[in-house]
């Protein structure tokens, strides 16, 4: 039974750093980043991290079809919890349904390609979700060429497979082109001449020259290469050495996106699937202390199957920002004084969590068996005053529901991480109303009546003990 992959999808943040901002603010002391001040990075609202855009790339991914996976992989370097899976809350938040295994995988930038090669040769079908949050140095070339983002694949077998595996390798090495310690957010780089020339120029070429031959594929058959990098046109040297045509490098997506690290060939994987026609070969090759090399090709399947999102149309969906200091602040990098409000304890009760985990991480309201009233939170008590059902609601997700604002305050006395504070109430077409928080808004852009969709954001930080609860909040629906 054919093999590979059913549904794809990416996630980029809108926030986009002007890398000129960066530049200019610290040009003072590294003169070579002037010229690299082009373009934009993508990086993470307060509210969001690589939980949070897994969390949205998967639901985009499974929102293309009715094939729910048995297995959950999420692949980060930068997950919210070191003991704490995330492919667990991840899963209860898209809720698939209760049999899904969850499982993590981190370590390497290679993590997200390693996942999906792994997912490939499993019997049971698969959604892949990686993502990352990037962290360089600030005043250094990899805070620059670094962002954040996600994507999800979904893998299984089937005259549903819009891209049939070919095959696939995974060379591990312990080539240290870089590192970063436990507890550590940064990274340490080496020299990138001796990465390029030792690491990639040696055991990339080798490893795709044995996957092209064990699937007896021409290298002039390669219609679309991925191989993200942030050293330019490496690329196109690692093409021209193997004779993989010119016009097949795909955009590594740094000029407005940025490397988004163990994402990043999943990423522009759902990018080149976006655009493949029937009948392509897609290699997608990841580097990272060793080499993974996956080979594709797309089956008449994709004709009728694609993305609701793009990742083109997110990119330009993009809202710039120029404040290098409110990039800092978000990173963790710098701390504003945000006053008093900011210092009142913030701690979850971890029973009452546990207790209306269903209903909180898959966002289930309560339907009225009597006169239909939707409700949130579900109670046992209908909200219509007309009604005098008392008992068991039915079950009923907004995750799928539109809204539109129907009131709203910015408030700039509470804290939260990018003041004001916007909330209000949103009205679903299923009848619910909901007191909500708005993310992705600006004070001046909130409006009675603009369409809104929930989305995955971090809802509270306890900054004593480092512990971040989630929830849904109201973002533009476009």
């Amino acid at each position: 039974m054919t093999n590979g992959i059913l549904a794809w999808a990416g996630y980029v943040p809108r926030l986009r750093l002007e890398r000129k901002s960066a530049a200019d603010a610290n040009s003072w002391a590294n003169s070579s980043l002037a010229s690299r001040g082009k373009g934009t990075r993508a990086f993470c609202n307060w509210d969001e991290d690589a939980l949070t855009m897994g969390v949205e790339a998967g639901r985009a991914c499974l929102a293309q079809t009715a094939t729910q996976p048995e297995r959950l992989v999420f692949a980060s370097t930068t997950p919210p919890f070191a003991d704490r899976p995330s492919a667990v809350i991840a899963t209860a938040a898209l809720k698939p349904h209760s049999r899904v295994r969850g499982l993590d995988q981190g370590g390497s930038q290679r993590a997200g390609s390693s996942a999906l090669l792994d997912a490939l040769d499993q019997r049971s079908s698969s959604l892949v979700i990686a993502a990352d949050t990037r962290h360089g140095s600030p005043g250094t070339i990899q805070e620059l060429a670094y962002g954040d983002g996600a994507a999800a694949v979904l893998v299984g077998s089937g005259d549903s497979v819009v891209a049939r595996y070919l095959g696939g390798a995974s060379n591990g090495a312990d080539f240290v082109d870089h590192f970063r310690a436990t507890g550590e957010t940064r990274e340490l780089h080496w020299e990138e001449r001796w990465v390029r020339d030792e690491g990639i120029g040696k055991i990339v070429p080798a490893m795709i020259k044995s996957v092209l031959k064990q699937a007896d594929v021409d290298v002039a058959a390669v219609q679309h290469f991925i191989f993200p990098t942030i050293m330019a046109k490496l690329a196109d040297q690692i093409a021209a050495k193997l004779g993989i045509t010119p016009t097949a490098v795909r955009d590594d997506l740094g000029a407005s996106v940025g490397e988004t690290g163990a994402a990043h060939s999943l990423l522009m994987l759902a990018a080149t699937l976006d655009v493949a026609k029937t009948g392509e070969k897609i290699l997608v090759v990841t580097w990272g202390h060793g080499c993974d090399v996956l080979l594709f090709e797309t089956t008449e399947a994709l004709t009728s199957k694609q993305s609701a999102a793009t990742v083109a149309a997110q990119i330009a969906r993009g809202s710039n920002e120029c404040s290098y200091q409110k990039f800092l602040s978000f990173k963790g990098e710098v701390k504003i004084d945000f006053g008093l409000r900011f210092e009142a304890e913030v701690r979850t009760a971890l029973t009452a969590q546990y207790r209306r985990s269903g209903e909180m991480a898959a966002f289930i309201a309560g339907k009225c068996p009597k006169c239909s009233s939707v409700q949130f939170p579900r109670a046992g008590v209908c909200v219509n005053a007309a009604c005098d059902y008392i008992g068991e609601q039915a079950p009923l997700s907004l995750l799928g529901d539109k809204g539109h604002i129907v009131s709203f305050t910015a408030d700039w006395l509470s804290f939260k991480g990018a003041p004001p504070f916007c909330f209000g109430l949103v009205q679903f077409e299923s009848g619910a109303r909901v007191l909500m928080e708005f993310a992705d808004f600006s004070a001046d852009q909130l409006q009675v009546g603009a369409p809104v969709r929930p989305v995955y954001r971090r809802k509270e930080v306890d900054t004593l003990r480092h512990y971040h609860s989630y929830f849904w909040k109201a973002a533009p629906a476009v």
